[in-house]
Order: C-alpha cells, then sequence, then structure tokens
C-alpha cells in the first residue's frame, strides 16, 4: 500500500520550506494529490520524482572525480607506467592505474567506471567494443613490437617461432582477455597449434611477469614486447619478432576537454619520446600525439 506523506513531512523529506512545496505543486512538478482541501504526496512517486530530478555531471559520475584523480584500466605497459610514475612525481596528481587487459580496460570505460582504456587492440576491435559509448577519441601513444620470449641457453638461437613452438613446451600464457593472449592466439592459429598442445603456466598479468617465468624456469617461451624481454632483471631474454602493433589511449570526449586530462596527456606527448625510450626498446613514435574522434552513428 502507498504511503502518503503531508506538506510538511515533504517539506523536512526535501528539506525545503512548505512555500517551496505548495509553488512545485502549482508549477506541476511535484506528484501530489488533493483530498478533503489538504495536499497529500504519495511516497514512491516522490521518490522516483526525486531520481528523474537527479542531476549526474556529463560523463556520468566517474567525470566528477577528475577533480581529484585520474583512472585508468587497461593493457600492461612498462613505459606508460612510468611515465605515470614520473607524472605524479612531478605534479602529484594521483593516477590510479590497473593492468586487466585491453578488453577490460575497455569494458570499464564503456561502463562509466574509468576515465581512460589503454589497450593495443586493432581499431575495429576496439570499435567494437565501444559501439555503445556517444562518443571518445582514440589517442595513438606508440608502436611496440611482441614476439616470443625464450632463452637460447635452452633452445639456441632461432629466429622463426616454429623452430620452438612445439607440442609440450611449456607456455607462459598472460590472462584470457588481454590483447597479448589475443596475438598468442593468432600465432597459435598460424602454426596451427591448439592451445591444448601447450603446457600451460599462468596465466601472468604483465610482460614482466612472463619474463620472469621464464627465467625462473617455470615456464619454456611466452608472448610479450621486446622491452620487457631485453630488460629482463640480470639477463635479457632472446626475444622473435611477431607484430608490430599500435598502443592507444582510448577517452571519452567529456574526458579528454577536461583540464587535467589534458596536463596529463601534454606530459605524456612531451616526456615518452625525449626522456623514456632510450631505456625502452621496441618502441616507435612517428605517430605520437595522432588523435581519432569517435562518435555513435
Amino acid at each position: 500500500m502507498t504511503d502518503y506523506l503531508t506538506t510538511k513531512e515533504v517539506a523536512a523529506y526535501l528539506r525545503i520550506n512548505e512555500k517551496r512545496v505548495y509553488a512545485l505543486v502549482n508549477e506541476g512538478k511535484l506528484p501530489a494529490t488533493r483530498v478533503g482541501g489538504k495536499w497529500l504526496y504519495p511516497k514512491d512517486l516522490l521518490d522516483e520524482w526525486l531520481d528523474k530530478s537527479t542531476q549526474i555531471p556529463p560523463g556520468g559520475l566517474v567525470y566528477s572525480l577528475l577533480e581529484q584523480m585520474l583512472l585508468i584500466q587497461g593493457s600492461d605497459d612498462p613505459l606508460l607506467g612510468r611515465a605515470i610514475q614520473l607524472f605524479q612525481s612531478k605534479t602529484n596528481f594521483p593516477v590510479l592505474s590497473a593492468t586487466v587487459g585491453s578488453s577490460q580496460g575497455l569494458a570499464a570505460l564503456e561502463q562509466g567506471m574509468v576515465h581512460i582504456a589503454s589497450c593495443h587492440l586493432d581499431q575495429g576491435q576496439i570499435e567494437k567494443q565501444l559501439a555503445g559509448m556517444d562518443g571518445y577519441c582514440l589517442i595513438h601513444l606508440f608502436d611496440r613490437q611482441q614476439g616470443l620470449f625464450y632463452d637460447s641457453a635452452k633452445f639456441g638461437k632461432h629466429s622463426n617461432p616454429e623452430d620452438i613452438l612445439k607440442k609440450g613446451v611449456r607456455f607462459a600464457m598472460r590472462q584470457p582477455g588481454s590483447g597479448t593472449h589475443k596475438l598468442t592466439l593468432s600465432l597459435l592459429k598460424q602454426l596451427d597449434l591448439g592451445e591444448d598442445n601447450l603446457e600451460q603456466i599462468g596465466p601472468f598479468y604483465t610482460h614482466a611477469e612472463v619474463a620472469r617465468a621464464i627465467l625462473s624456469q617455470r615456464a619454456d617461451v611466452g608472448m610479450g614486447i621486446q622491452c620487457a624481454a631485453e630488460k629482463s632483471e640480470q639477463v635479457g631474454l632472446d626475444f622473435i619478432p611477431f607484430v608490430t602493433e599500435s598502443f592507444r589511449l582510448a577517452i571519452p570526449l567529456a574526458v579528454v576537454s577536461h583540464k587535467n586530462t589534458a596536463r596529463f596527456l601534454d606530459f605524456l606527448f612531451s616526456q615518452i619520446p625525449q626522456h623514456l625510450n632510450v631505456q625502452y626498446p621496441g618502441y616507435s613514435f612517428d605517430k605520437l600525439g595522432q588523435i581519432k574522434t569517435m562518435r555513435s552513428q
């Protein structure tokens, strides 16, 4: 049964005076019914009216957090991670990031849970995942080499993946949904190898974890970026290139125009190629900062 409130109760509930309640009724904005010369207000309709009247900032509730912090989820990349650390140290502005994989990062962005998704899927896959978004930008950061990690002390020197990927090999797998996991499946398909032909170790959530698994001899081979292979702790791993891929940031239009987002992007564009690439092999910056605006049809 519906509960009804009096004008005095509504005024207390909404934290306004009774005159304002009557004004809202006269303007036809407040659900009310007149019984015996008195106004009564059905509480369920009043709550529904409050919900519909609540104003949400452009870009969703997460957008309002941009004044305090930046939220990033998506693909693991050590160069981006280092740039985020430098940005925070120089600006004291917090950037909270999580390496959950390209697909999960895009899903979080589409659901309004983060401000930025980092990904290295091809553009068609990105557009498919973000088809429900009103508008967003794809910002190109860099290209990077992905390929196979292995230890030549065990396998000898090789230049072809098929020389190493054979039945029974222990493969350090990235988590399902990550772009690197998708690349691994693509390579196995090219070689007519199914996942069940390999002894899968993992899953691992970063390129560095894959490298450490091979260095510690928990696995024989894995897929990852060149940088993680050559900069692996005490000794470098051997690397067979497989693909050069684009690494992008997907950002909603309402977020990309915010002053704190702009400050973060300006820092990335200026710092990544000038100060970091010497320590991080396997990257190129020819298309750094290129922006493609995507809008729903």
